[in-house]
């Protein structure tokens, strides 16, 4: 029989279970990973796969690939899946509208899967787009459809408020579709390739002149591949040989207390997404929650293949090696606050207040037995 408890009545039962455990120390909470999985065919193929957007819902999948039947030497993909635990289906090539001669690549789908941000790279044998309307060597583009079942209309150019006469590419749109984070090689950074990020008070409104995020992440010479999370509180990107790197490329983190706030040191993601070789191109898949990426030389497929990682959050509060009672308590001295640690909901990074939500998610790993080494 199905029961039906109120916020009231959960609040008071753990409440009682506080005044029989002492709830120990907390610290900051953090997110694991799990094994790497190859997410195969028909996205991965013996091609170059890479640079993949996925919707929240898991319903829609775009990536760049070097595959036969495209029209430049990369082209942009599209997969999609009637629910997300189904196989993707057929990869389609988005067409002559959208591909051309040249290359495209890092594409970027908006939450409801309607706009796409890409970047159009350079030709190989000519450096300049092909595409008419360019401004820089490579720019920053958008293309829409009115719907998930129509084609996709002609694409725009951002303009020269973000585009630059330098590179400019690899564009991440935030959820609610106000930021845009990319990567330039234009004046006013501080290496040779810095992320920048552009805003605007409503998607009618122009994007206002980019800002660089500063030294803290742009300390080194080629930053890039963006991917942030829902609450643009974690930034994932990927350095290339920045101190503190296991291979050539790794993909880095950072995160910040709230959007107003500087970003943190940014910290490598270590093993076992990072190797000796080349992993780069990271997405947050809030549909998971995992971790997309593209690596070299894994026993993939192909040259470069797509690989995903499930992350959980870390709920052993109190870092005993179990997940017990007291990190019920913790949870529950910190209900309706901010509080980071317990703050786990939706998984892994949360949504801002301690809640009900909160609570199901920790209940889902009690009594279970966890790694004590951070």
């Amino acid at each position: 029989m199905k029961t039906n408890l109120s916020k009231k009545t959960v609040l008071v039962c753990f409440v009682i279970l506080s005044m029989f455990f002492l709830a120990n120390p907390v610290v900051m909470a953090e997110f694991v990973f799990g094994n790497p999985v190859n997410l195969a065919s028909p996205i991965n193929s013996s091609s170059d796969d890479s640079f993949i957007s996925i919707t929240p819902d898991g319903l829609t999948a775009c990536f760049s690939s070097t595959r036969p039947g495209g029209f430049g030497s990369d082209d942009l993909w599209m997969v999609t899946r009637l629910t997300k635990d189904e196989p993707w289906g057929q990869a389609v090539n988005l067409g002559p509208s959208v591909n051309t001669g040249a290359s495209e690549a890092y594409p970027n789908l908006s939450s409801d899967g309607l706009t796409l941000f890409f970047s159009e790279m350079c030709n190989t044998t000519v450096y300049k787009p092909i595409r008419a309307g360019g401004v820089g060597g490579r720019d920053l583009w958008m293309v829409t459809r009115p719907d998930t079942e129509s084609d996709w209309g002609i694409p725009t150019n951002l303009g020269s408020v973000v585009n630059s006469t330098s590179d400019d590419q690899g564009p991440c749109l935030s959820s609610d579709g106000l930021s845009l984070y990319f990567f330039s090689t234009r004046p006013g950074g501080s290496g040779l390739q810095d992320i920048w990020v552009t805003t605007r008070p409503s998607i009618s409104s122009p994007w206002d002149e980019p800002v660089n995020l500063g030294p803290t992440v742009n300390s080194y010479d080629l930053d890039g591949d963006i991917s942030i999370s829902p609450d643009e509180l974690t930034l994932f990107f990927t350095s290339w040989g920045r101190p503190g790197s296991r291979g050539r490329l790794d993909i880095w983190f950072m995160t910040r207390a709230s959007k107003e706030d500087p970003w943190d040191q940014p910290r490598n993601l270590g093993m076992p997404v990072n190797t000796s070789g080349t992993e780069g191109a990271p997405f947050f898949y809030a549909g998971g929650p995992s971790l997309v990426f593209t690596t070299y030389g894994r026993g993939g497929h192909g040259g470069f293949d797509l690989w995903e990682m499930p992350i959980a959050p870390v709920v052993d509060f109190n870092a005993d090696g179990k997940v017990d009672s007291s990190d019920v308590c913790t949870l529950i001295d910190h209900w309706q606050t901010d509080y980071p640690a317990c703050d786990i909901a939706p998984a892994p990074f949360g949504d801002g207040v301690v809640d009900v939500q909160d609570l199901i998610v920790l209940s889902e790993h009690l009594f279970e037995e966890v790694a004590i080494a951070r």
